[in-house]
């Protein structure tokens, strides 16, 4: 049994053609607190270290072949299943991403509120874990995980969208107002040759800003696991 006594602020694909997922490479985070726990599994970050969901210094994907934690939460109701932090982004910065909490209990049933109330229970102050060990879900379970999650995080994936595009308009609004300043500031000087060439850096500027709007504009969507945890029913 472990207490836990940190708290950790987080939130929370995408057309299903579009979204790209990963199934292998580094190990998830540490399921913890304050309080760290063993980690026969590998896995190497504790959720307290972590300040922001929306903030992660590094990529983090969950192993698909390796031993996962088993963990029972004293005193919180929950079914057998598998707890899942899913990292969704669509762009390269960090007010594209979020972090999805997903549970699906033991008949591959999706619980669309178990997730964050899990998620809120294991960073409550004081909280008592039992930890062990459990063996990885197979390919076929991990299959319809990743279904079901996809599913569940696609309002996510609409509003990362829906935030981004009105991000980089209103940025490239704002960028246009000002090259169009100038360029009437410029038409109004005198010398012919220094107006001509102050125009043509204008519009190549302007050229520049409307190749590098369209590129912004993207959404390159991807859905990777973080943490698959084995929750056990107290």
């Amino acid at each position: 049994m472990v207490s836990a006594g940190s708290s950790v602020s987080g939130s929370t694909s995408f057309s299903e053609s579009a979204l790209g997922s990963s199934e292998s490479g580094c190990t998830g985070l540490q399921l913890a607190t304050s309080t760290i726990v063993s980690d026969p599994s590998g896995l190497r970050k504790s959720l307290a270290s972590v300040p922001s969901f929306t903030a992660m210094p590094l990529i983090v994907v969950q192993d698909r072949s390796a031993d996962v934690l088993s963990v029972e939460i004293e005193d919180f109701p929950n079914e057998d299943g598998w707890f899942m932090l899913w990292e969704l982004s669509i762009a390269d910065d960090r007010r594209s991403t979020r972090v999805v909490p997903v549970f699906v209990n033991d008949r591959l049933v999706l619980r669309p509120i178990a997730g964050k109330r899990i998620m809120d229970a294991l960073l409550r102050p004081g909280v008592r874990l039992t930890v062990g060990t459990a063996s990885n879900a197979d390919a076929e379970t991990w299959a319809r995980l990743e279904e079901l999650s996809q599913d569940f995080a696609y309002n996510d994936f609409k509003d990362l969208s829906d935030r981004h595009e009105r991000a980089t308009k209103e940025n490239h609004v704002k960028y246009a107002y000002a090259l169009e300043l100038r360029h009437e500031a410029v038409r109004r000087v005198g010398i012919e040759n220094i107006r001509a060439a102050k125009l043509a850096r204008i519009e190549a500027e302007r050229a520049e800003m409307e190749a590098s709007y369209a590129k912004e504009r993207q959404v390159l969507p991807e859905f990777r696991c973080m943490l698959l945890v084995r929750l056990v029913e107290s």
